[in-house]
């Protein structure tokens, strides 16, 4: 990358994928000139230190992509991040088990795909019952039913394995199944 292009005016920012991709650059952070990376942290957490309530609809999506940055990057951006998304979650989850069927919306289990997760003690339960809803739901065929619609049979056939998957995931990370 250029030294110009780290100049680069951010004004388009979104961190859906922005700050994941971040993310992704300190994963092979030997490979990313320092000024580019500098810049781009400062970026991505200008971004997510702004407040924009009340969220909107899928602010969800940019949440999941601001916690991989977490998984990420180093101290103390990675506990700035991890509380403020904390402090947040109430707000960026749903927890209307009616609204899992019906809307495209955040299912606790999203935020926690594993009990070791560092914002599954604050949504314990809200996760916990999002899962076992999971299985109540599941499909005569065997997948989890999608919360969206699909532009046709073969979209539809590559989410449902995407979406049984990370399912499956979770439930196994969280002891509902012994294996996938």
């Amino acid at each position: 990358m250029l030294a110009s292009e780290a100049q680069r005016d951010f004004s388009d920012w979104n961190n859906n994928p922005g700050a994941e991709l971040v993310g992704y650059l300190y994963e092979y952070r030997e490979l990313v000139p320092i000024g580019f990376l500098e810049t781009v942290t400062e970026r991505a957490l200008s971004s997510i230190r702004i407040s924009n309530k009340p969220y909107p609809q899928y602010y969800f999506l940019e949440a999941l992509c601001i916690l991989r940055l977490a998984a990420r990057i180093d101290e103390p951006f990675k506990t700035e991040i991890i509380n403020r998304i904390n402090a947040d979650i109430f707000e960026i989850i749903e927890t209307d088990q009616i609204k899992w069927a019906t809307t495209y919306s955040a299912k606790p289990f999203f935020f926690a795909h594993a009990p070791i997760g560092p914002i599954f003690d604050s949504i314990k339960d809200h996760v916990l019952r999002s899962l076992e809803n999971e299985i109540k739901t599941q499909s005569d065929e065997g997948n989890f039913i999608l919360n969206w619609s699909v532009q046709d049979e073969e979209s539809s056939r590559t989410w449902k394995s995407i979406w049984t998957l990370e399912a499956l995931r979770a439930l196994h990370h969280h002891g509902m199944i012994a294996s996938i």
